[in-house]
């Protein structure tokens, strides 16, 4: 497989477990083929079966693995941004496939195989774009897998849930998130009463730096004890986030009041440690943005 991004190709190595770059090299007068897979090894543990490139909003591979997991490699060569995400959900993917949409955009759509009530199901899911800067507030945020919205006179009850029979959803409800609901006869219940309402099964979005090199003049920071002692996150439209040095460690919370765009400095969990990573999670279903991340470390 093989996909043309402007004047380079994209294309799946003969082992299906590695993407490469076939472009031309004005430093060596041939053609080369770098790995763009060698920063994530630890993604490409499953056979890569099924590819499409979204050139809007954001210029994105999608590659579906064989063990069901979606993987994404932001690419923009001229800024040189090349980035690898997981993306997973209650179920597993089995293809994707990009076409172009009303909006403008190149819209994702992918075929999600999902067990419900014990029974093997294939659903047709298109990605939605969550950001429209002329409206998006704390009431249109959705950020669910599967989910359906609903926009009317206030009610405590939604129905046509019926896809995600027997399931847990997540509930934003007038912008406010509801405890989790399970679907009973296709419909849940909400507690108190609301207008405008997204349902769909929850996940967790993990942003985890790599290693810091902070070096002080002495060489490498590599392999010596190291201490964040502030970070300055900036966010761009977050409600949400937990932060702290890993996923499973000690985590922070931080809420605003409303959607912040903007720098937000935190003091972090003292102790030292000899990687320096930062991490940050939203299991909520709002939004997040991290723009930039710039953190104050002590090496030993």
């Amino acid at each position: 497989m093989s996909i043309p991004i402007f004047d380079i190709v994209l294309y799946l190595q003969r082992s299906k477990k590695k993407i490469r770059e076939f472009v031309y090299s004005f430093e060596n007068d041939t053609y080369v083929s770098p790995d763009m897979t060698i920063l994530a090894q630890h993604l490409f543990d499953s056979d890569i079966k099924s590819m499409a490139y979204q050139q809007e909003p954001f210029s994105i591979l999608w590659c579906v693995k064989a063990n069901g997991t979606l993987l994404g490699f932001t690419y923009s060569r001229a800024e040189q941004v090349t980035a690898w995400h997981k993306h997973t959900t209650d179920g597993l993917f089995e293809n994707v496939a990009c076409i172009y949409g009303l909006s403008g955009n190149n819209e994702l759509w992918a075929v999600v195989n999902r067990t419900i009530g014990g029974v093997t199901k294939r659903y047709i899911e298109m990605l939605e774009d969550p950001f429209d800067d002329t409206t998006l507030n704390s009431n249109e945020c959705f950020f669910v897998d599967s989910g359906l919205s609903y926009d009317g006179v206030p009610t405590t009850t939604i129905s046509g849930l019926t896809h995600l029979e027997g399931k847990t959803v997540a509930v934003l409800a007038d912008g406010l998130v509801q405890t989790s609901k399970v679907v009973t006869g296709g419909s849940i219940t909400l507690s108190p009463a609301a207008s405008k309402v997204h349902a769909g099964l929850p996940y967790t979005s993990t942003l985890q730096t790599m290693r810091v090199e902070a070096a002080d003049g002495e060489g490498t920071s590599q392999g010596r004890k190291k201490r964040t002692n502030q970070v300055v996150f900036r966010f761009y439209k977050a409600k949400q986030f937990k932060y702290g040095l890993t996923p499973a460690g000690t985590l922070k919370e931080i809420t605003f009041t409303s959607l912040f765009s903007g720098d937000k400095e935190v003091d972090f969990p003292s102790g030292w440690d000899r990687t320096g990573t930062i991490s940050i999670i939203n299991e909520k279903p709002l939004p997040i943005t991290v723009v930039a991340i710039v953190p104050e470390v002590a090496v030993s």
